[in-house]
């Protein structure tokens, strides 16, 4: 959603108006937490193996965490430099890691084609580590923004963090995929105008999964998500992926786990032939319900290189015909009632220039 004169409005301020959502984690929990957050970078990069150190100021260097797929042994990841880490977070603190120097023993170049050490402070300003990152290929996309989830994951920073964090994921969604840009705002709009027929306790969250519904997406190759023909089963099956790796992006971050099924679920089918479960009818959350009807709604009046958008009504005849075997019908009658009377939806939303 997005209007000029009121910060309020911004969507990432969706997430963060109340600052009591974001704690630091119990101790006895913090190695279940850290597992679980690393093993979302895993799934975002497709890492084979991943490090995490924590670096002390007497100049030791301890390894909190390691996984690693089969092919790799431990030594082939080689061993952090002890005294440049010392040097790089308790004298000089540069920005980045000066990998020729990180590294007492390189890994080995004929396993490891990709590495990437990023600094980070676990769970607060005083204590830091180094997440590293392997992988036996070149990855195909790579962004500053990977960086900024783990870094900002891994510190339980401030509100703030969370936000440039979850706002940059959008942003790298719309980078990777040409037909996004805006689909996340107007997905949480629309949502917005079905949810005051529904006064809970959880509108909050549920405006935040319709905000994060897709950023599953970041993990999928430019290719299947720019494909101008058909998909391949292949690429449909790693497309019906992206729900489950956004709850797993989205459940190690303390203040939204409540928005876990809310993705998880929003490509259910009211009559029980959606994914990843095959819910049915009010099994499925109802933010889940919503978010797949506008969900719907927007891809199919948004432009794309091999057809056109649909109109308003043609839009709307669709959704009605599969009111009751894809969609909510109770849902449905609402939005189509709604969004009928929507005449300044465009400049609000910014929709596609036919609904104005």
């Amino acid at each position: 959603m997005h209007s000029k004169n009121a910060d309020a409005n911004k969507p990432s301020r969706i997430f963060f108006d109340r600052k009591k959502d974001l704690h630091l984690g119990d101790l006895l929990s913090l190695h279940s937490r850290i597992k679980s957050i690393l093993g979302s970078v895993v799934h975002l990069v497709h890492a084979d193996a991943i490090t995490l150190h924590q670096c002390h100021p007497n100049g030791k260097t301890q390894c909190i965490l390691k996984t690693s797929s089969e092919q790799f042994d431990p030594s082939d990841l080689g061993e952090l430099n002890h005294s440049y880490f010392n040097r790089y977070f308790f004298r000089r603190r540069d920005k980045t890691i000066d990998e020729s120097q990180a590294f007492s023993r390189q890994p080995k170049s004929n396993k490891i084609r990709f590495k990437k050490l990023i600094p980070v402070h676990l769970f607060d300003e005083n204590t830091f580590g180094v997440v590293g990152i392997f992988k036996s290929s070149f990855p195909k996309y790579w962004c500053t923004d990977f960086e900024e989830f783990i870094q900002s994951a891994l510190s339980d920073a401030p509100f703030i963090a969370y936000e440039k964090c979850l706002g940059s994921f959008l942003r790298s969604i719309e980078i990777k995929d040409v037909y996004t840009s805006g689909h996340s705002e107007r997905v949480m709009a629309l949502t917005k105008m079905i949810l005051k027929y529904f006064p809970r306790e959880d509108t909050t969250s549920i405006l935040r999964a319709s905000l994060l519904h897709d950023i599953g997406k970041v993990a999928l190759d430019h290719e299947t998500l720019n494909c101008t023909k058909m998909l391949t089963p292949s690429q449909i099956h790693l497309l019906r992926q992206h729900p489950k790796i956004a709850s797993e992006i989205i459940k190690p971050i303390r203040g939204l786990e409540f928005l876990v099924p809310l993705v998880l679920y929003h490509h259910e089918n009211f009559d029980g032939s959606g994914y990843p479960l095959g819910l049915k009818g009010n099994d499925i959350p109802l933010g889940s319900r919503i978010i797949s009807i506008v969900d719907a709604f927007d891809a199919m009046t948004s432009d794309r290189v091999y057809r056109r958008g649909m109109s308003l009504y043609e839009a709307i005849e669709e959704l009605q015909r599969n009111a009751g075997s894809q969609f909510d019908p109770h849902i449905v009658s609402i939005f189509v009632s709604e969004i009928s009377k929507q005449k300044d939806i465009q400049k609000e939303i910014h929709v596609p220039s036919f609904l104005s």
